[in-house]
């Protein structure tokens, strides 16, 4: 997204990037920061590209249905013996 930035593609509003999301979300609340990796400038510049970013993420249940569901498949799996 940076490079997108640099490139005026990103701020342009001609342009939408996806992303598609199959982790856990680790990076959800605040997905341009990389705290370690990169300073304040580029953070607020990622923070503005990141605008133009639209990210389809996995669906999480949390349901007790879909939990039971899962627990079933887990003492089954377990009675088997695999």
């Amino acid at each position: 997204m940076l490079a997108a930035h640099e490139l005026g593609m990103a701020t342009s509003g001609e342009y939408v990037f996806i992303n598609i999301d199959v982790s856990t979300g680790s990076h959800a609340e605040k997905p341009w920061v990389r705290a370690n990796e990169t300073n304040q400038e580029e953070n607020e510049k990622a923070k503005e590209a990141y605008r133009a970013l639209k990210t389809i993420s996995l669906r999480r249940f949390v349901s007790t249905e879909v939990t039971l569901v899962l627990n079933s498949f887990t003492v089954s799996y377990s009675i088997q013996g695999m």
